[in-house]
């Protein structure tokens, strides 16, 4: 089971970015009920089979979980849910240990281990409801996403209405330049000149206009 782990960590990644954190989780603790199961009709092929799906499962809940909790982690929150996930993983350890004193006060392990099993499927059958439930997405990181659409749109919008104003603006300084009785024939030929005879157009209005 470790050996089929440790080589699939190596292979699953592209699984897990095409499926999503998510739904990754779901599938690898699904391969964990299997595994449970499988002891409820103990049989040799069988169980080794489960134990090699079990290690592509594991390597696959791992991995998206690790990238889940990272996914809906701010900078300052990721300690503190890392922290959160590796001591409900390990408080298994106590509630498990309970569990297994009170069967084996009850009776002989070997004739409970259906009954442990049984009762091990379950909870785990919870877990993947529980994954299955979870968002796939963060809430905020959706609304920033539409927050940075609507912004663009904004910034887009008044770039245009600034550079329409801008033209209007330029348009009306020409004017002013070209039909003032202030600015001589001479000082329109030159500027016009400057400007690579740009304005040929405005020249003619103005000699029309006077």
């Amino acid at each position: 089971m470790y050996l089929v782990c440790n080589v699939s960590t190596f292979f699953v990644p592209p699984l897990i970015k095409r499926i999503g954190n998510k739904w990754s989780q779901v599938i690898g603790s699904i391969s964990f009920v299997c595994f449970m199961l499988t002891f409820l009709q103990l049989n040799a092929t069988l169980l080794y089979a489960a134990s090699a799906f079990l290690g592509i499962g594991g390597a696959i809940l791992w991995i998206a979980n690790a990238a889940y909790v990272v996914e809906f982690s701010s900078k300052d929150e990721l300690s503190r849910n890392t922290a959160i996930l590796w001591g409900m993983l390990q408080t298994s350890f106590i509630s498990g240990g309970v569990f297994l004193l009170f069967v084996t006060n009850k009776g002989d392990i070997t004739d409970s281990y259906k009954f442990l099993y049984t009762i091990f499927s379950c909870v785990v059958g919870l877990g993947v409801m529980v994954l299955a439930a979870l968002p796939s997405k963060p809430m905020n990181k959706e609304i920033d996403a539409n927050s940075n659409g609507n912004i663009s749109e904004q910034i887009e919008k008044a770039g245009k209405a600034q550079s329409d104003s801008s033209k209007s603006d330029i348009s009306s300084i020409r004017e002013e330049f070209y039909f003032s009785e202030f600015i001589s024939d001479d000082e329109r030929t030159n500027h016009i000149n400057s400007n690579g005879g740009f304005h040929l157009c405005w020249l003619r209005s103005v000699f029309l206009w006077k």
